[in-house]
């Protein structure tokens, strides 16, 4: 495949921007794959609803209408996917090369969905300490995350 060419750039993947591991996390994930990745606040009018509201916990991937399938044959405006699934989705539609495709496909496959979910909740409850370890910046993680 031509690595010039992207994928699915109409997928954005959001991410916490007040969150050290999450910045280093992305900045790794951008060169594995080419969708377009954004910083993102729950306090940013600016961004669709649907991102505000998870992005304090969890990544979240939106999806063209085009691409968002509902069922088979049925389409629906953007559709979201959170977590695990949003690293899956840009993986996998957006990935530079096969191999990271592959892992995206891997991600999204059913049988391994709980075991990935664990390990995102995991990773993601403790990202502030993950964070202060590695030395970047600390998360700003409340109470109500």
């Amino acid at each position: 495949m031509n690595p010039d060419i992207t994928l699915h750039p109409d997928i954005t993947f959001y991410y916490d921007r007040d969150c050290g591991f999450c910045e280093a996390s992305v900045t790794l994930l951008a060169k594995l794959s080419r969708v377009r990745m954004i910083g993102a606040s729950p306090d940013d009018q600016s961004l669709p609803a649907e991102v505000r509201r998870h992005i304090s916990a969890e990544a979240v991937a939106m999806i063209p209408a085009e691409a968002a399938v509902v069922e088979p044959g049925v389409k629906s405006g953007r559709k979201f996917r959170y977590g695990y699934e949003a690293i899956g989705i840009a993986l996998r539609e957006g990935g530079t090369k096969t191999l990271f495709r592959c892992a995206g496909t891997l991600l999204l496959f059913p049988p391994l969905t709980k075991l990935w979910s664990f390990i995102y909740k995991v990773v993601a409850s403790n990202r502030h300490k993950i964070s202060a370890v590695l030395g970047l910046n600390a998360c700003k993680l409340d109470s109500a995350r």
